[in-house]
């Protein structure tokens, strides 16, 4: 399964999961998808590595590989792969926000991690080459307008 399988979306009763949301974008496809979205996810601040306990992306796929009885091979391709698409998720958010579609103030914050998550998907390939400027991004005035509006 390939999609939003993220702490977040899942609602637990005890230890058993009870109940799954967001996952209008699941799909059946190559387990090794999910190991590239975790490990995407697992390099974004605080989503999985904030607790002390939380175990290393290595203890992880090495948890992962011993109960599907899976290697996790091609990582790279897989972590560029889902980079890609996070990247792609968080322009159209921008978009979406910069042409006045949405007032959320996250999809603005989105915007800039079309970059970043750009940057590290090209590195997984192995290609070190500077970006461009890269997509127009939200007026910074839209979004003092739109918390302006909001917070009264």
């Amino acid at each position: 399964m390939d999609g939003d399988a993220k702490v977040g979306n899942f609602a637990f009763v005890g230890t058993e999961v009870s109940a799954v949301f967001d996952f209008e974008m699941t799909t059946i496809s190559d387990p090794l998808a999910d190991i590239g979205w975790a490990e995407v996810l697992w390099t974004s601040p605080g989503l999985f590595t904030s607790h002390p306990a939380a175990p290393t992306v290595e203890e992880f796929v090495a948890q992962w590989e011993t109960l599907t009885g899976i290697a996790a091979r091609h990582r790279p391709w897989y972590r560029a792969f889902q980079s890609f698409k996070m990247a792609t998720i968080s322009l159209v958010a921008g978009h979406l926000f910069a042409v006045g579609h949405s007032d959320d103030l996250r999809l603005f914050d989105m915007a800039y991690s079309v970059r970043p998550l750009t940057q590290a998907a090209l590195a997984d390939l192995g290609i070190d080459e500077p970006l461009d400027t890269g997509p127009v991004l939200a007026r910074k005035e839209r979004a003092l307008e739109v918390r302006a509006r909001t917070k009264s």
